[in-house]
């Protein structure tokens, strides 16, 4: 038995190797039973950072790319008196915002577009975002959230240093709850 696990993201050379494949395997041995089935991988679809400045929160989504994940205007300001409800709203409705699908595009032009948005914001480059600022990632693929804490390293990269998962059924307050935790700067539910 032959078995296919065609999935997204597959190629036009890669499905006509599969279909050529498929060919030789029914002329070579008749009668052959084939099973081209497709097998969902699991994966982050969709994604978001929240930044915590001193001014207060930026929240933006990520658009999936084939070069990885690259920030989508707009982000949503927050003050820091925000509540874990309306911090975890925030997440929900950016990550419900976003495809979750692999989008091939003009790189110069989407990262073009995202700086003047943080220009808009009043940051003067994508760095001074980061400038004295915690950040927490909030990944969903399709089941779970996973809050992702970071910090600085050596080289001023944000690396992960713990993770909390929720399930699809979160409510915003336990993610706003989970992200301010992440933060430092609040209690776990």
């Amino acid at each position: 038995m032959l078995r296919c696990y065609p999935g997204r993201g597959v190629t036009a050379a890669q499905a006509q190797a599969l279909a050529q494949t498929v060919r030789q395997a029914r002329a070579s041995y008749p009668g052959l039973q084939i099973i081209v089935k497709a097998i969902p991988v699991k994966k982050v679809y969709k994604d978001c950072s929240v930044y915590k400045r001193p001014d207060g929160f930026i929240i933006f989504g990520s658009i999936q790319t084939p070069y990885g994940g690259v920030g989508r205007a707009p982000a949503t300001k927050l003050p820091l008196s925000a509540s874990p409800a309306v911090i975890g709203g925030t997440v929900l409705r950016i990550l419900g915002d976003l495809s979750g699908e692999v989008i091939d595009v003009d790189l110069a032009a989407t990262m073009g577009a995202f700086r003047k948005h943080m220009k808009d914001l009043g940051l003067k480059t994508v760095a001074a975002l980061e400038k004295g600022a915690s950040v927490v990632s909030v990944d969903f693929d399709g089941d779970t959230y996973s809050v992702t804490s970071t910090r600085k390293d050596d080289h001023g990269a944000n690396t992960p240093t713990g993770s909390r998962k929720l399930s699809r059924s979160a409510t915003a307050e336990e993610i706003g709850k989970a992200v301010l935790a992440a933060l430092g700067g609040g209690k776990e539910a």
